[in-house]
C-alpha cells in the first residue's frame, strides 16, 4: 500500500482532533459531577440541623429588646431549620451586632462573651454583656448661618437640645434634637432649612463625646397676597377662619392649620392650598385657595334605648350652609319614652364657626318621671367661644313650663341670664390616661325682669382620670350645687336638684332622690351634693371592666345632708368615638333589686 506524505498528516490531524474531543468530553462530565455533588451537599448537610435556646444576661429593658432586634441568632432559636455552618456564622456575627445594639444608647465600651453548652439534649448559646460606662456629651455645639440667627429661638438652640453637656449620648435624642431644629426653622418661615453639618465624634478612651451641628436657614418666606378661589362663602369670613394674613411665616405647619381650620367647617369639600416659592417677591410668596362646596344638607335618624330616657328616637336636619355668610341651622326631634324635645338651633359664626358663635335657640320639651311631669318652651341667645382647653358661654334664656311636681302644680315665667366655662386638661378626650375637668355654671332671675321669682343657682362639677398603670384606671366625679330664692317651690322642676340615674348615683332610678312631699313624690331640692369612685381594668383590647361607689343626695338644707350609696360593676368597651359603658348596680341604701344602667361617650 503506498501512503503519501498528505496521507500521513491527514491521519495524525484526524488523531488529533479525537483526543481533543475526549479532553472536551471527560471535562464536561467532571463538571457535571461537581455541580451535581455540590448541590446535593447543601440538602445532606440540612439533614443536620440544630435547635438552641438563646439566653442573654446584662442587660435589661429597652436595651435587651435591641440587642434581641438585632441579633440574628434571636430570629432562629427553636425554630430546628439552622445548620451548624450557620449557628456558627450567627455566632460569629453576635459581637458585631451586640456592640452595634448598646451604641444608640450611649454604650461603646462594651465586653461580651459568649458560651455555647449542651442543656437537656438542646444547645444553649449564652450570651453575657457588660456595657460598660456610659459615654457623655462633653461638649454640644450648635452653629446657625443665615439672617435670622438672631432669633430668640435660633440663641437659645442650645439651651432647648434634647442633649446637655453631661448626658447619657442617646441617638435617639440626638435624631429628636436634629428634627427639632429643621422643624421650628421651618415653622419659622425657613423653607429651606437645612443640617450643614452634623457630628459625633467619640472618644472610646475617654467614654466622652463631642456634637457638632451647623443649622444652615436660607432665605425667610412669608405669605404674600392670599386670594380666595371661592364664590359661595363671604371672602372675610374665611379670613376670619384661617386666621393667617400677609407677613405672617411661610411654612408647612401654617399651611395645614389653614386646611384642616377649612375643612373643619363643613362648609367645603376640598381646600387646595397652591404657593410656589420661586414667585416670592422680597420673601412674600402669593397664595391661593382654591374651594369646591361641600354638601349643605345633611339628615339623620336613629333610635336607641337609655335607662334615664328609655327607649327613644331622633330625626335631624342639619344645614351646614344657609347663606354665604356661613349661617348654619340644625334642627332636631327626638321623642323618647320619659324625655321627649323638639326644636332648632340657628348659628351665626363670628369667626370659625366651630370656635365662635352667635346661637338662637327655640326648644319645647315633654319631661316625664315617677310623679313629675313637666311640658316646656324655651327660647335663648347664646354666645359661645370654644378653646383648645376649655369652652365658654353666656346666655340670656327665656322658660315657659307648665308642671305637676307629686300634689304640687304651677305654671313658670322665668327670664335668665347665664354663664357657663369649663376648663378641661387631658391628654386625650376620648380614652383619656390622665385628665381634669371642671365645670361651673351660674344663672338667676328676678321678679322685676319678667320672672316669677328671683333666685340665683350655682353648681359646680368636676371629674378626673389618673392612670396608674397602662391597664387600670382610677376615675373620680363631683358635682355640687347650691339655690337661693324668695319662693323655691315656684322654681319650675327643670331649675330644682335631683340624684339617681346614669349619671348621678347608679343604682337609682332617673331623678330619684330628694326632697318629698307629703305623699312621699320626689319633688326635687335647694342644694345638690354627689360623688362617684370607679376602678376601671383593660382585660383585652378595647374590652374592660370596672367597680364603683357612687353616693348622693339632693336636700333643702345642708344641715340634713343624708347621701343615697349604690355600687355595682360595670364591662367597657372603647370605640373611636368614645366608651360604651353597661352597668349593673345595686342601691344600697334600699330594698331595691339591681338596676340596669347604660350610656355612651368620651372621657371628657
Amino acid at each position: 500500500m503506498n501512503i503519501s506524505h498528505k496521507d500521513l498528516e491527514c491521519v495524525q490531524r484526524c488523531n488529533n482532533d479525537k483526543a481533543l474531543i475526549s479532553k472536551i468530553f471527560l471535562c464536561l462530565f467532571t463538571c457535571l459531577l461537581i455541580s451535581t455533588a455540590l448541590n446535593l451537599v447543601p440538602n445532606v448537610y440540612c439533614l443536620s440541623t440544630t435547635s438552641y435556646k438563646l439566653s442573654i444576661s446584662g442587660v435589661e429593658g429597652e436595651l435587651k429588646d435591641n440587642v434581641l432586634a438585632r441579633l440574628s441568632l434571636s430570629k432562629y432559636q427553636n425554630s430546628g431549620n439552622l445548620g451548624p455552618h450557620l449557628l456558627a456564622k450567627y455566632m460569629d456575627k453576635a459581637r458585631e451586632e451586640v456592640t452595634e445594639a448598646l451604641q444608640p444608647f450611649g454604650y461603646y465600651s462594651s465586653t461580651i462573651s459568649m458560651t455555647e453548652n449542651r442543656n437537656n439534649e438542646q444547645d444553649v448559646v449564652e450570651i453575657t454583656i457588660d456595657k460598660g460606662p456610659p459615654t457623655r456629651v462633653a461638649q454640644i455645639r450648635i452653629e446657625c448661618l443665615g439672617k435670622g440667627c438672631d432669633s430668640p429661638w435660633a440663641i437659645n438652640a442650645n439651651k432647648s437640645f434634647p442633649l446637655q453637656d453631661g448626658d447619657t449620648l442617646d441617638h435617639r435624642k440626638y435624631t429628636n434634637g436634629k428634627q427639632q431644629l429643621i422643624t421650628t426653622a421651618l415653622n419659622n418661615g425657613y423653607q429651606k432649612a437645612r443640617l450643614a453639618r452634623n457630628v459625633i465624634e467619640v472618644t472610646i478612651g475617654k467614654n466622652s463625646a463631642n456634637i457638632g451641628l451647623t443649622l444652615e436657614l436660607g432665605e425667610r418666606y412669608y405669605f404674600g397676597p392670599i386670594t380666595y378661589q371661592c364664590d359661595f362663602i363671604n371672602h372675610s369670613l374665611l379670613r376670619k377662619i384661617t386666621a393667617q394674613k400677609e407677613g405672617d411665616p411661610l411654612s408647612p405647619r401654617a399651611i395645614t392649620q389653614m386646611r384642616q381650620l377649612l375643612l373643619g367647617t363643613g362648609y367645603f369639600a376640598t381646600a387646595e392650598i397652591i404657593y410656589n416659592l420661586k414667585t416670592a417677591v422680597s420673601g412674600k410668596v402669593p397664595v391661593t385657595i382654591k374651594l369646591t362646596p361641600g354638601v349643605v344638607n345633611r339628615y339623620g335618624a336613629g333610635i336607641g334605648v337609655g335607662t334615664d330616657t328609655g327607649f327613644r328616637g331622633s330625626l335631624e336636619w342639619y344645614n351646614r350652609r344657609v347663606n354665604s355668610l356661613g349661617h348654619q341651622f340644625d334642627m332636631q326631634l327626638q321623642p323618647s319614652q320619659r324625655k321627649s324635645r323638639f326644636g332648632g338651633v340657628y348659628t351665626i359664626p363670628i369667626s370659625d364657626p366651630k370656635k365662635e358663635k352667635l346661637s338662637f335657640i327655640g326648644k319645647w320639651e315633654n319631661e316625664n318621671f315617677d310623679n313629675t311631669e313637666s311640658k316646656s318652651w324655651t327660647s335663648s341667645v347664646s354666645y359661645d367661644e370654644l378653646k383648645k382647653n376649655g369652652d365658654y358661654s353666656l346666655y340670656l334664656k327665656l322658660l315657659d313650663e307648665d308642671y305637676v311636681a307629686g300634689l304640687d302644680n304651677g305654671h313658670a315665667n322665668i327670664l335668665a341670664p347665664g354663664a357657663r366655662i369649663t376648663w378641661r386638661w387631658t391628654d386625650n378626650r376620648i380614652k383619656a390616661q390622665h385628665g381634669l375637668s371642671v365645670t361651673g355654671a351660674l344663672t338667676g332671675g328676678n321678679s322685676n325682669l319678667f320672672s316669677d321669682t328671683t333666685f340665683i343657682q350655682g353648681s359646680v362639677g368636676t371629674k378626673a382620670i389618673y392612670a396608674f398603670s397602662p391597664s387600670w384606671r382610677v376615675i373620680g366625679k363631683a358635682n355640687i350645687g347650691a339655690t337661693a330664692a324668695d319662693e323655691f317651690l315656684e322654681l319650675p322642676p327643670s331649675l330644682r336638684f335631683y340624684a339617681g340615674g346614669d349619671q348621678s348615683v347608679r343604682g337609682y332610678g332617673y331623678k330619684r332622690i330628694g326632697p318629698k312631699d307629703a305623699a312621699g313624690n320626689v319633688i326635687g331640692g335647694r342644694y345638690l351634693f354627689t360623688y362617684s369612685l370607679e376602678l376601671e381594668k383593660e382585660i383585652f383590647e378595647n374590652w374592660g371592666a370596672a367597680i364603683f361607689f357612687d353616693s348622693g343626695t339632693a336636700t333643702n338644707s345642708w344641715d340634713d345632708l343624708t347621701m343615697q350609696n349604690g355600687a355595682g360593676i360595670g364591662i367597657r368597651w372603647s370605640a373611636s368615638f368614645g366608651q360604651i359603658r353597661l352597668d349593673l348596680a345595686k342601691a344600697l341604701d334600699e330594698d331595691n333589686s339591681w338596676r340596669v344602667h347604660f350610656n355612651i361617650g368620651a372621657d371628657f
